[in-house]
């Protein structure tokens, strides 16, 4: 019963499709997170803004979760203070700068490019008198606000000029825990709101993005369950022959659960091999899909079985009152 057989290719084709749904969706919810966070300078919508007219940053490390933390000059140049995490923005050339490095650094917006200047063969911005080597070009093909960015590192934290701290993060959570750290640890500062700019101000995106979620995966909750339905039933001649042969019900039915991961697996396998041909799809996305659709085959297969068990037993009170 472990073996793939040719009638088992319907199953991976399936599941194949089913995956596919899936990862379709998540390719465009993140092209819709990356354009949102374009069209807002770069910033999620959990940022939070600080008012800081004493040109003070905090040099400790502010919690263990994934953050950044930038100081604003205006609204073209910004500082990255800190980096806690794999962050970085979307490259269109070149790379982005890493927190260790020794040197001013920067990457800007195709747009900066016409304050481009050259030195020993090496491009550099100019700002406040300093030299910042750039290290890339950051932004997407199309036009977004973020083509008049320069994000400058300069390994001294002591930024030179007043201006704004922006924590930012992923983690809506996380950013409102570190923000009560930044004030308690200068009172002097104030927070004040964020302003969204971009699809995160005209539009509703979380309301729309959840509702398109639980549509998304109730289609494939609905297909899991509906085909392994289908491939339960034609297995029962399959189970009944194995059954008078002396084999376990609970052996017959442990194999039917391990092949059906099995076939899972291999379709999800599958499925990231081809979308990972036509756009990266990361492992992580790939681990979540294949444990969503392990865990809802187990609570399918587990529910035929219970119906399965109780028609039998259902049976045999029948044939016992006759």
């Amino acid at each position: 019963m472990l073996s793939v057989k040719r009638k088992e290719i319907a199953f991976i084709l399936i599941f194949v499709c089913l995956y596919s749904l899936c990862f379709s969706f998540q390719i465009f919810s993140d092209k819709q997170r990356l354009y949102s966070e374009l069209s807002n300078d770069l910033y999620t919508k959990n940022h939070a803004v600080f008012v800081n007219n004493n040109k003070w940053v905090p040099s400790e490390i502010l919690g263990k979760s994934e953050y950044r933390l930038f100081f604003e000059v205006n609204n073209s140049f910004r500082f990255l203070i800190q980096n806690h995490g794999e962050w970085k923005p979307p490259m269109l050339s070149g790379s982005f700068f890493s927190e260790t490095d020794q040197e001013l650094k920067a990457v800007i917006g195709k747009e900066m490019t016409n304050y481009l200047k050259k030195e020993n063969g090496k491009n550099y911005i100019l700002f406040q008198g300093d030299k910042y080597y750039v290290t890339g070009i950051i932004g997407q093909h199309y036009a977004s606000s973020s083509d008049y960015l320069a994000i400058l590192h300069n390994p001294n934290p002591q930024v030179p000029t007043d201006g704004r701290l922006i924590l930012d993060g992923n983690s809506k959570s996380a950013v409102k825990r570190i923000s009560k750290q930044i004030l308690n640890l200068n009172p002097s500062i104030t927070q004040i709101e964020n302003t969204q700019r971009g699809l995160y101000r005209t539009g509703n995106l979380s309301y729309y993005y959840y509702l398109l979620w639980v549509e998304v995966y109730l289609i494939v909750f609905v297909g899991v369950f509906s085909f392994l339905r289908y491939w339960f039933e034609k297995k029962q001649v399959e189970i009944k022959v194995l059954f008078l042969l002396g084999i376990s019900k609970k052996i017959i039915h442990r194999n039917l659960v391990i092949k059906a991961s099995l076939l899972i697996l291999l379709s999800n396998f599958i499925s990231y091999g081809l979308f990972y041909i036509i756009n990266s799809v990361p492992l992580s996305q790939t681990i979540t899909n294949a444990c969503i659709f392990l865990f809802a085959s187990w609570i399918s297969i587990y529910i035929f079985i219970r119906n399965d068990s109780l028609r039998h037993k259902s049976e045999v009170a029948n044939s016992d009152i006759k």
